[in-house]
């Protein structure tokens, strides 16, 4: 269940709440060592509306799914993507 900003869950499927998700920016991460997510991910990315700038990354190594047992550098290179992300896509 995502949880949103104002502290409310909802209970939908992914691809539902993508079909939902307009005139924003995503972005979906999922990595090579967790090849199910990998495919979820793909399916969801084509879920948006056309409206939607998405970023699917699939090819993480290490992924949010092992990223405990990483070093500290890979977990920084992994944290960087994000932060980029948000840096890029809240300033104007």
């Amino acid at each position: 269940a995502p949880y949103y900003y104002d502290g409310c869950f909802r209970r939908e499927s992914a691809v539902d709440m993508a079909r939902g998700i307009a005139e924003r920016k995503v972005m979906l991460l999922a990595g090579i060592d967790a090849p199910e997510f990998q495919d979820s991910t793909l399916r969801v990315s084509k879920s948006f509306p056309a409206s939607t700038m998405v970023q699917a990354k699939t090819d993480l190594s290490p992924s949010g799914y092992s990223i405990m047992n990483a070093s500290i550098e890979l977990n920084e290179s992994y944290d960087q993507r994000v932060i980029d992300f948000f840096r890029n896509s809240l300033s104007h």
